[in-house]
């Protein structure tokens, strides 16, 4: 984090004004005063990001039913409207960690460019 909370409390209580704070220590004045507004309204100062893994907050049950569904229908589109009480990118997100698909393998290509333009250009495939 940038801040940590004791530096948070330091500037919150601190009387002086936004500008001398941001020349001083570089923190920008509408940092400071979201944080003042936020003191003086009852809340923390600072709010707690959100989880940036969603499977991990989605409970046992619903990712039984979730892994169920997965391996009944082919895609995570027509498992999501038989479930439709969660979001289409959690159950996208999950087929992606529970189904690893196996890497195809890469083609040789060799392609002949034109020499005149009018003469015959094509591809083959190894």
């Amino acid at each position: 984090m940038k801040y940590d909370n004791e530096f948070v409390k330091r500037i919150v209580n601190n009387p002086a004004s936004g500008r001398k704070i941001e020349k001083v220590l570089g923190v920008s004045r509408k940092t400071v005063y979201r944080w003042r507004n936020r003191v003086t309204h009852g809340l923390p100062a600072r709010f707690k990001r959100a989880a940036k893994q969603v499977w991990n907050k989605t409970c046992k049950r619903i990712q039984r039913r979730i892994k169920r569904l997965l391996q009944e229908t082919e895609s995570s589109i027509q498992s999501w409207c038989k479930f439709r009480k969660i979001c289409l990118r959690t159950i996208q997100r999950y087929k992606k960690q529970w189904f690893l698909k196996q890497a195809k393998p890469k083609l040789k290509v060799k392609r002949y460019e034109r020499r005149k333009v009018f003469s015959l250009m094509h591809t083959d495939r190894a």
